[in-house]
């Protein structure tokens, strides 16, 4: 499922775009797959990375490399870099 959302082999289920803390240029992308295991692509500042949905007691967690994870609560999502400080950011879907 990774390979097909990092280099988009098929055509993407769903894009969704969010605005996280309110700044117009902490923008993500997401493209959703629909794969065996259901992936995602994501767009954050000119870099791309991918995860998989993982089990969660609510919502859908996407979790990707070196602690990376995108977790959707309906219009709302949490993100967290893969920076070592691993800083988290509140997202909404972007209108």
């Amino acid at each position: 499922g990774e390979l097909v959302a990092g280099y988009m082999l098929t055509k993407p289920a769903s894009r969704t775009r969010w605005q996280c803390d309110g700044a117009a240029a902490d923008e993500i992308v997401t493209d959703f797959f629909a794969t065996t295991q259901p992936s995602l692509r994501l767009e954050l500042g000119g870099r791309v990375a991918t995860a998989s949905l993982t089990s969660s007691a609510s919502g859908a967690r996407y979790d990707g490399a070196f602690g990376e994870f995108l977790w959707i609560k309906g219009d709302e999502a949490t993100y967290r870099s893969p920076d070592p400080e691993g800083q988290e950011t509140t997202c909404t879907v972007a209108g």
